[in-house]
């Protein structure tokens, strides 16, 4: 006999209007910013260590790493949780 979790309709609902709330005060641009990914992000820490890199003032951007290495597992964490919740991709 399998065990099969059933949720109230109360949290869903709770949810659903949230995301609607967040919906209507969210512009089109501010939208887009929610498009922003781990691997642009690490793409960006690149960048800037190469302009440091030219003006001889680097700095230990390798200490970054650890911090990306979590935010990676988050990421998988909150992909999983998320997975058939019909408001995100």
């Amino acid at each position: 006999m399998p065990l099969v979790a059933r949720s109230s309709p109360e949290p869903r609902r709770i949810i659903r209007e949230a995301f609607e709330d967040l919906e209507k005060v969210i512009s089109a641009d501010e939208a887009n910013d929610f498009n922003t990914t781990l691997q642009s992000v690490q793409d960006a820490a690149l960048e800037i260590e190469s302009v440091l890199a030219a003006r001889q003032s680097l700095r230990n951007m390798r200490r970054l790493s650890p911090l990306f290495d979590a935010m990676r597992c988050y990421a998988e964490t909150i992909e999983v949780l998320c997975n058939g919740t019909p408001y995100l991709p």
